[in-house]
This record gives C-alpha cells, sequence and structure tokens, in this order.
C-alpha cells in the first residue's frame, strides 16, 4: 500500500505542479484577458468531461463486473474490457459530434456575456481540444488494466509525459490562446499511445464471448456517473457566475482555481486511490479493513488542512510569487488573493468528500450518495442566488464551503448506515488543530521575510516539517498515555 501510495502522490505531485508551472507560464505571457476568458470558457467545457470519464469514475463503472470475471476466466475478463472500452468510445464520439454541431448555441447559453468575436474564439478553442474529450475517456479504461494488476508506475508515467509535453510545448512558439489549446491536444494524443502501446496484444481478437453480456454493462455505475454530471454541473456553474462579475473575472477564478483544487485531487484522488485496493482486499477481516479506512481518512485531513491553512494564511504572497505578470494587474491580483483566501477552507472538506464519496462506492451506496449529492447542489445553486445580491461574489465560496461541510456530515451519515465509523471528532480535533498551529507558527517567525518564490517552497517545506513534528510528538504523547493506562 505504501508503495502505491508513494508512486501515485509522487508522479501527482509532479504532474500537478507542471500544471502548475503551465499557469505560470500563461499569466506571464497572456495574463488576465479576454482571449484567456475565451480559453477558460471553452476549457471549462472540455474539463466537465475530462473529469466526467476520468480514470477514478472509469474504473468505478465496471471494475466489479471485472473482477468477478477474472475469477473465472481471464481472457472473459478481457473481453469485457474491451467490449466497454467499445462502447465508450462510440457514445463519447457521439456526444463529441452533438458538441460540435451545436457549440455556437451552447456557449452562447453558458456564457451570454460573450461578444461576437469572442464566441467565435471560444468556439474555436472548443473545437480544437474537443478530441481530447474522446481520448480521455478510453485512457480511463487503459489505465485500469494496469491497475487491476497493481501497475501503478506505467499509466501515472503516462500522466506526467502529457504534462511534461504541454509544458515543453509553450516554449516552441509565441504562447497564444490558441497554441496553448493545441498543446492540450498534442500531450493528449502522446498521453493515449504511450499508454495503448504495451496492451494492444490484449486488443487484438480473443473469440467470440460466450453471448452472456451482463446487462450491468450499462447500468452499473449509473450512480456514479450521475453524481459526477452533477459535480461538474456545479464547477460549470461557478465559472459562469464569475464570467457575469465583471472583465476578466473568468480569467482571475480560472487562475485561483488552479491552486485552490491543486490538493483537492492531489490529495482527495491520490490516497484513495492507492488504498483502495488495500482496503477491498481486507474487508473481511472487518478490524484490519476498519485500520486502513481510519488511518487513510486521518492522513487525508492532516494533509488538506495543512493545506488550506497553507493557502489561506500565505494568499497574499502566493498569487505576487506565481502569477506576477505585466498582464495583470494589481487589482487582478488582489482578487486572485482574495479568491485563495475564501476558498481555503472549501479545499479541506471537498478533498475529504472526494475520499469518503469513494469509500461509499466501494460499499455500493452510491445511490445514497446521488441523493444527498443532488440534494446540497440545489440548495446551493439556489441559496448561492438569494444572496448573490446581499454579498455579491463572497456568496459563491461561502455557499460552496457551507454546503461542502454538510455533504460531509451525510456521507459520514451513509458509513453509520454501513456500520463503519472511520471519523471520531474526539480523536482527530487535536490533530486537525495541528497543521493550523505549524502554519501561523510559520507565518508568524518569516513575517519580514521578502516574497519570493524560493522563500514561499522554503515556508511550505517548514509548515510540513512543523505540522510532521507536532502531530508524530502528539501521537507518541497519545500512544504513551494509552500504555501507561
Amino acid at each position: 500500500m505504501l508503495k502505491n501510495i508513494s508512486i501515485i502522490t509522487i508522479i501527482s505531485l509532479l504532474v500537478s505542479i507542471l500544471g502548475l508551472g503551465r499557469d505560470i507560464i500563461a499569466a506571464r505571457y497572456i495574463g488576465v484577458t479576454a482571449d484567456y476568458d475565451c480559453f477558460i470558457a471553452a476549457f471549462s467545457v472540455i474539463s466537465f468531461f475530462i473529469v466526467l470519464f476520468n480514470q477514478q469514475n472509469i474504473q468505478s463503472w465496471y471494475m466489479a463486473d471485472y473482477h468477478k470475471s477474472r475469477l473465472s476466466s481471464e481472457n472473459k475478463a478481457n473481453q469485457l474490457k474491451i467490449i466497454f472500452a467499445r462502447y465508450l468510445i462510440v457514445i463519447v464520439s457521439i456526444f463529441a459530434a452533438l458538441l460540435y454541431l451545436f457549440s455556437n448555441q451552447l456557449f452562447s447559453l453558458l456564457y451570454p456575456q460573450l461578444g461576437r468575436s469572442e464566441l467565435l474564439l471560444t468556439v474555436q478553442l472548443f473545437h480544437i481540444m474537443l478530441p481530447v474529450m474522446v481520448l480521455n475517456s478510453t485512457l480511463g479504461v487503459f489505465q485500469s488494466y494496469y491497475h487491476s494488476k497493481d501497475r501503478y508506475l506505467y499509466p501515472a508515467l503516462g500522466q506526467l509525459l502529457n504534462s511534461l509535453l504541454i509544458f515543453i510545448l509553450l516554449f516552441v512558439t509565441n504562447l497564444t490562446v490558441e497554441w496553448l489549446a493545441y498543446t492540450y491536444l498534442i500531450g493528449m494524443i502522446s498521453c493515449w499511445i504511450f499508454t495503448l502501446i504495451p496492451i494492444i496484444p490484449n486488443l487484438k481478437s480473443q473469440g467470440s464471448s460466450d453471448g452472456n453480456r451482463s446487462g450491468t454493462l450499462v447500468l452499473f455505475g449509473r450512480y456514479i456517473i450521475a453524481i459526477a454530471v452533477i459535480e461538474q454541473i456545479v464547477q460549470l456553474w461557478y465559472r459562469t457566475c464569475y464570467a457575469q462579475l465583471w472583465d476578466g473575472a473568468l480569467s482571475e477564478f480560472g487562475y485561483a482555481s488552479k491552486l485552490i483544487f491543486f490538493p483537492i485531487y492531489l490529495i482527495g484522488f491520490s490516497i484513495s486511490t492507492a488504498v483502495l485496493p488495500k482496503i477491498t482486499s481486507e474487508l473481511q477481516n472487518r478490524k484490519l479493513g476498519f485500520y486502513y479506512l481510519s488511518a487513510s481518512a486521518n492522513l487525508t485531513l492532516l494533509l488538506l488542512v495543512l493545506s488550506s491553512c497553507f493557502i489561506g494564511v500565505f494568499s497574499q504572497q502566493i498569487p505576487h510569487v506565481l502569477f506576477k505578470s505585466k498582464f495583470i494587474s494589481s487589482e487582478s491580483m488582489s482578487e486572485i488573493s482574495k479568491l485563495l483566501s475564501q476558498f481555503s477552507v472549501f479545499i479541506t472538506v471537498a478533498g475529504f468528500n472526494i475520499y469518503l464519496a469513494r469509500i461509499i462506492h466501494l460499499l455500493k451506496g452510491s445511490k445514497f450518495l446521488l441523493y444527498a449529492v443532488f440534494g446540497c447542489s440545489i440548495l446551493q445553486i439556489l441559496s448561492t442566488i438569494y444572496l448573490l445580491p446581499v454579498l455579491n461574489a463572497q456568496a459563491i465560496p461561502l455557499m460552496a464551503t457551507l454546503w461542502s461541510m454538510i455533504l460531509v456530515g451525510v456521507q459520514i451519515r451513509i458509513l453509520h448506515y454501513y456500520k463503519i465509523h472511520i471519523i471520531s471528532l474526539k480523536d482527530t480535533l487535536m490533530p486537525l488543530l495541528i497543521p493550523i498551529l505549524g502554519c501561523f507558527l510559520m507565518a508568524s517567525l518569516t513575517i519580514n521575510w521578502e516574497p519570493s518564490f524560493l522563500t514561499l517552497f522554503a515556508q511550505g517545506c517548514l509548515c510540513f516539517v512543523i505540522t510532521a513534528g507536532l502531530y508524530f510528538k502528539f501521537c507518541f504523547t497519545q500512544n504513551k498515555q494509552l500504555q501507561l493506562n
């Protein structure tokens, strides 16, 4: 388990850093402009489907049937995987064709504030990146092939190749939003080919199937896909709200969201992806399975709280260090800092929601989770619309954080329904206060430091070291007290 966590976390960290570096370069050469607003608008729809058909969701759809088939026949399991991949690429391709034909109407509906020239540029960028959506859908199937064989390194290297290639291509020519869109396409094609090559022999004909293509192939995971659709609709709604506030607000939210979602997906997905196979294999031994659940939940919470505190405490320094550019005004930089501060708590609750959701999917409780996500999302949108005239832009992060907290509570109640108690307020309150203390202590010690990339990196490392030291000191003291008792 530790080996898988190390592989996924390290490569996910490198991928995230390269993605952040890509946005830093975009800030330096494009900045907060109408063109970058168009890119964010186009990519918001592409991102909707990238997240919808990511490896985690694809794996959740059919891996139960796949592992069941492997018990009887490896050949039958491979047939199931190939059938699923064919269905998926046909469905997504048809959907992509419809999006291509009606892209003008789609963006006019989502972003009515776009002018004629901006709408044309947005549609052009969307058409360039549209194949990314189709390739990404089957990439999830390819990656799950390796994960089912406990081979995490190769597909992770494919993701690293994608991000590295995009980053390198940014320096090939003068950076424009059109070339930025092409880099995404070239990177995805390279990653797709790299991941596919070793499994080509398994894609060749393996004989006819036994005709018993389980009806669950289409229906299995319908709750999971519905949850992903709702979550991505809310994310897309965020962007449409910011796009209507003022000129450049969409670009400002685009830069801030990269930093906000950096730890959410890195921590929430990487730990759960690495730990789920071990949890699955140990669930028969409930005591050992619960131990892994509790340990991974506490680790996830600790890292998320540390990330939230660091971004919240250093929200003024971070954008000035990373996004400083002649194309970004001081007013826009101030707005980015404000967004980081407002969304800092959201990082913890959103990341932990991801972790809890994957545990609930494992327990086949996706139906209950769908009702909870749907209800919280509807109430979040309605309450935000109600408060927007009063609180203006602050209503968006406030309601996002509040309803994400409520969803965490609901998910914990769902786990209690399955007699799983992986988190206890009494046991986790003190460890969660530790990263808050560590970040504020570091901020007070380095208050006179000149903001720069090196000082920001040093502050991050020192925050982590202080938090780890305090946490292990707390655990040591707690274990010593238990031994005395």
